[in-house]
């Protein structure tokens, strides 16, 4: 699945790339694991808030979420994956 938030302009901003799965490791919109597999934010736009603003969409659109795995192995290819509770997640979101 693709989220990408904009400015007012409709100027992209950011666009992270996920999926959402169950218990069974299926895709599922209904699912409690979150999986970002890439994160690209604009660089006019970093340190501005717009990873809290994509957390806070991700919580509100799928509110079964438990566990979220960051990959982003484009990125950071050899950093390997993180985890991060909900709980983790909101405190992320706290400003």
């Amino acid at each position: 699945m693709l989220e990408t938030i904009k400015d007012d302009k409709g100027n992209l901003k950011a666009v992270c790339v996920y999926m959402i799965i169950n218990k069974e490791q299926r895709v599922d919109p209904k699912g409690d694991k979150i999986i970002i597999e890439e994160m690209e934010i604009n660089p006019e736009y970093r340190g501005n808030g717009v990873a809290r603003q994509f957390i806070k969409n991700l919580l509100t659109k799928y509110p079964a979420l438990e566990t979220c795995h960051f990959i982003r192995e484009y990125k950071y290819p050899n950093r390997g994956v993180r985890t991060y509770t909900r709980k983790q997640f909101e405190l992320l979101t706290k400003e």
